[in-house]
């Protein structure tokens, strides 16, 4: 605050620019002054005031001040005693918004309090409107000067209405009261209307000189708990609207209903759990796993199952097949000696045949067997049939005789000869024979 003012001689504290704060009134006789002082202060700084701001200069000996709305338009005015004149004076506030703290001209209320040096406000009559009082040391009075206030005092304007002094008569401003007409004496029905705040979804009801909102319908949640805001409640947020685990229900708010439920395919969205070696398959709510063929388990968790051992096993080869187990399956395989897909097998003759897979030997005879074959040398031969040696070359008779010789059958060519065959060599393999071949021959 300020020091350099010359005598002040009254101070005192109002709202002069209707910010919610203190401001200061001061008033000076040495200078002439009436002058106030803004309140700056905010939260954390408080009873910092802005530099003088003059009302009046031309108070000649201000011994007093006071703050009060003399003119009924609901904001302070300013009042002040003047020694030197014996005057008693007020000054208008003009504030508006966007220009706090202006003030009219000096206005006379009183010229007869001679040295006069204190003044105050009050509804002394009973009418309303502010009077003021004032007392003054060189004739010895206390006095007051009732409020005429013209056309606005007492104010006409009804239910809160604020009176303006027009010249001639007053107007009457009835904005946010809930009332209308010339006095603000006529209730406006906000609901019919439509200026009411009512959200669209509430019931709105008219009262003298306002409205009521109805509740917000099911569904919804009041916002501000009067009816003005209603929103939508969106169920899926608790508990999942009630549609079950999230993790197998999808739930979809909608507006004034009931949510929607959708099942959740977790096979097609892979979050099941199922074995790889199992099948998933979706269910209302859930899913189930069922290990795949050639598998056991409970479908968390499955294990090959090995199809060629064990009595009843799984698998289908023939008896003469061999099953080999895989990852949930088998294969069946013939043996050496059988052909066929292993399912069903036949015995491979290998005694007959171009190229047959028997490796006995020329001079042996071969003979089918189940899955195999068996050889067996020639009469005349001996060996295990896959070597075959020839049983006259291993030595004959000691007598040079090896056997007789007859006479040829007829129809052979040659001459039928006689003598004695030291080592004969063997026959011709045909169905019929009708000579006989000797490597070697002596004449008696």
């Amino acid at each position: 605050m300020p020091t350099d003012r010359r005598r002040p001689e009254s101070v005192y504290a109002a709202d002069l620019d209707g910010d919610g704060d203190m401001d200061v009134l001061s008033a000076s006789w040495q200078d002439d002054k009436v002058a106030w002082y803004e309140n700056l202060s905010v939260d954390g700084s408080p009873g910092e005031f802005a530099a003088q701001q003059t009302i009046a200069t031309n108070a000649d000996g201000a011994t007093s001040v006071y703050a009060a709305d003399l003119d009924g338009d609901n904001d302070l005015d300013v009042i002040s005693t003047l020694g030197f004149e014996g005057k008693v004076v007020w000054y208008e506030n003009l504030t508006v918004d966007g220009s706090p703290g202006l003030f009219a001209a000096q206005q006379t209320i009183g010229t007869n309090a001679d040295g006069a040096h204190s003044v105050y406000a009050a509804d002394l009559d009973g009418d309303g409107d502010m009077d003021v009082l004032s007392a003054s040391v060189y004739d010895d009075k206390i006095a007051w000067y009732e409020n005429l206030g013209g056309p606005c005092s007492p104010s006409p304007c009804n239910n809160g209405g604020v009176c303006t002094d027009l010249d001639p008569g007053f107007a009457c401003d009835c904005t946010d009261t809930g009332y209308g007409g010339s006095n603000c004496d006529v209730d406006v029905d906000e609901c019919a209307e439509g200026i009411d705040t009512c959200d669209a979804l509430v019931a709105c009801t008219n009262t003298p000189g306002s409205f009521t909102c109805g509740s917000c319908p099911s569904g919804y949640s009041d916002t501000n708990g009067d009816g003005t805001q209603c929103a939508d409640i969106n169920e899926c947020r608790t508990n999942n609207g009630d549609c079950g685990d999230a993790t197998s229900w999808f739930c979809t708010n909608n507006v004034a209903a009931a949510p929607t439920c959708t099942d959740i395919d977790e096979c097609a969205e892979e979050t099941d759990n199922c074995h790889a070696d199992a099948a998933c398959t979706n269910t209302s709510g859930s899913f189930t796993c069922v290990c795949n063929v050639g598998y056991s388990g409970v479908g968390f968790t499955c294990t090959d199952d090995n199809e060629c051992i064990g009595e009843g096993s799984g698998n289908n080869c023939d008896t003469n097949a061999t099953c080999t187990n895989t990852a949930g399956s088998f294969t069946c395989d013939c043996n050496a000696g059988y052909s066929g897909d292993g399912l069903s097998c036949t015995d491979d003759d290998e005694c007959i045949g171009e190229g047959s897979a028997n490796n006995c030997e020329a001079h042996a005879t071969c003979t089918n067997t189940a899955g195999s074959f068996t050889c067996d040398c020639n009469a005349g031969y001996s060996g295990d049939g896959v070597t075959c040696t020839d049983e006259s070359s291993s030595g004959g008779d000691s007598s040079g005789g090896g056997c007789s010789c007859g006479n040829r059958s007829s129809g052979d060519a040659g001459t039928t000869t006689t003598g004695r065959l030291e080592s004969p060599v063997g026959y011709l393999d045909e169905p019929s024979w009708d000579f006989l071949i000797v490597t070697r021959w002596s004449l008696p």
